[in-house]
C-alpha cells in the first residue's frame, strides 16, 4: 500500500513539473500563434523593413509549424488599439502586443545597414512570461540576399523552438546553375569553333564537279603539249589561206 501511494505521487508530481515548465510545453500538440510586429528600420527605408517582415511571415507560413496572423490583420487590431508596432524593440511591448492579438508569441526585430550589409536581428517573446524564447541575426551582403537571410532566420526559429531540423530543397535555378559551373570552361568554344569551322569549310568548298568532270583540276604537261601544237597548226592554215 505504502508503496502504491509513493507511485501515484511520484506520477502527480512528474505531470505538475512537466506542465509547470512552460506554457509552450502544453501546447506541442497544436500550432503555436504568433504574430510579427514591423521591423524596425536602422539606417535603411522604412518600406523594405517593411518588405523583409514580409518575408519572414512568408516563410513562417511555409514552413507549417506556426499559426501566423497576417501582417494586414496584426495593424488593423493593433491600430484599433492605438498601439504603434513599428519602434516595438522591448519584450514588455511586444506582450502588451501579443495580448491584444491574443497570441502565443510575438516576434520583434530591426533591419539595420552596416556599410553595404544588412542585419536582420529578431526577439521572440513569449505572451505569458514575457521570456524572451530565441534571439538570432541573419546579415545580407545586399538586397538581393535577403531572401536567402529570411529563410536561414526561420529555419533556426523552427528548429529551436519545435525541435525540428528543417531540410529545405534547393531551388531549381540554383540547381541548373550548379549543374552548369560543373561543365569545363574549354568545352564550350570547342565545340563552337567546330561548329563554325564546319560552316566556313561547306562555303569555300563549292561543287568541283560540272558535267561530270572536276573543274578547277591541274594541266598536265601532255595536254599543254597537244594544246600548244594545235594553236601552231591553226597559225599554219591560217598564212597559208
Amino acid at each position: 500500500m505504502h508503496k502504491k501511494v509513493l507511485s501515484v505521487l511520484f506520477v502527480v508530481a512528474l505531470t505538475v513539473m512537466m506542465t509547470g515548465l512552460s506554457p509552450l510545453y502544453a501546447q506541442k500538440s497544436k500550432k503555436m500563434r504568433m504574430a510579427v510586429l514591423e521591423l524596425t528600420p536602422l539606417k535603411v527605408n522604412p518600406d523594405l523593413a517593411t518588405g523583409v517582415t514580409d518575408l519572414l511571415i512568408t516563410e513562417l507560413v511555409n514552413c507549417g509549424e506556426f499559426d501566423v496572423l497576417e501582417r494586414t490583420q496584426v495593424a488593423q487590431i493593433l491600430n484599433e488599439q492605438g498601439f504603434q508596432q513599428m519602434g516595438v524593440t522591448d519584450a514588455n511591448a511586444a506582450v502588451e502586443a501579443g495580448r491584444m492579438l491574443n497570441t502565443d508569441i510575438v516576434m520583434i526585430g530591426t533591419l539595420q545597414q552596416f556599410d553595404q550589409s544588412l542585419v536582420i536581428n529578431v526577439r521572440l517573446v513569449e505572451v505569458s512570461t514575457a521570456k524572451i524564447l530565441f534571439a538570432d541575426r541573419e546579415v545580407a551582403d545586399n538586397n538581393d540576399k535577403l531572401i536567402d537571410a529570411s529563410s536561414l532566420l526561420i529555419d533556426s526559429i523552427t528548429a529551436r523552438v519545435t525541435g525540428k531540423k528543417v531540410v529545405r530543397k534547393k531551388p531549381q535555378r540554383a540547381v541548373q546553375q550548379q549543374t552548369a559551373e560543373k561543365v569545363p570552361d574549354d568545352q564550350l568554344p570547342v565545340r563552337v569553333f567546330h561548329a563554325n569551322k564546319s560552316k566556313r569549310k561547306d562555303k569555300q568548298e563549292p561543287d568541283r564537279k560540272k558535267d561530270g568532270k572536276q573543274l578547277n583540276e591541274p594541266e598536265s604537261p601532255e595536254s599543254g603539249t597537244r594544246k600548244r601544237a594545235k594553236e601552231s597548226i591553226d597559225e599554219l592554215e591560217a598564212e597559208t589561206r
